[in-house]
């Protein structure tokens, strides 16, 4: 006769012990059930939804910085939530309403060039031309003709607050000159 194999010891599972709540470990309560069901659309049916094309239905989603809750739709599809994005798309700017916006823009634009023509507006090279030119007489005074000027008084001071006392009030005839009288200073 075959020996039959030794039965198995039973092992019994211990079940664990629960520790007692203390006033440090909170009573976790469970959260309601979400009553709101949220409506994921993808560009097609939101365009379909709003009577809108699907560019301009992605170019209003984007530009109104809505991301899509999901990226990984059927078909890989962006899936936007419909209460996130219902604002931005059930606008009433119509066709006469961009309309209007091209027209003005377009009249500013003429507006503009017909003020520059009239030099009413200058151009950003004459502007820098000009401040160049002012900053170069500046400092052609303040470094040749003024120290001319103050030279001999200057030789003839005997400290550093003498010297001071000289150059304050000629460099301040300078700028007095300038506020006074730009116009000198636009001299090549």
């Amino acid at each position: 006769m075959k020996k039959q194999p030794a039965p198995k010891k039973r092992t019994t599972k211990k079940t664990p012990v629960r520790k007692k709540r203390t006033k440090k470990t909170p009573v976790r309560k469970k959260a309601p059930p979400n009553k709101t069901k949220i409506i994921l659309l993808n560009t097609s049916q939101l365009a379909f939804r709003f009577k809108l094309t699907r560019e301009i239905t992605a170019r209003r989603l984007n530009a109104a910085g809505v991301a899509p809750v999901e990226d990984h739709g059927p078909g890989n599809e962006k899936l936007y939530a419909l209460d996130e994005a219902t604002p931005f798309l059930e606008t009433d700017e119509d066709i006469n309403e961009l309309k209007k916006r091209k027209l003005l823009a377009e009249a500013r634009d003429k507006e503009m060039t017909l003020e520059q023509r009239e030099k009413l507006l200058l151009s950003s090279a004459e502007v820098k031309a000009a401040v160049q030119t002012i900053f170069g007489n500046l400092l052609r005074e303040l470094s040749i003709k003024m120290t001319k000027r103050i030279a001999g008084r200057c030789k003839k001071a005997k400290t550093i607050k003498e010297i001071n006392a000289i150059m304050k009030p000629a460099i301040g005839e300078v700028f007095d000159k300038l506020r006074t009288n730009h116009k000198e200073f636009l001299v090549k």
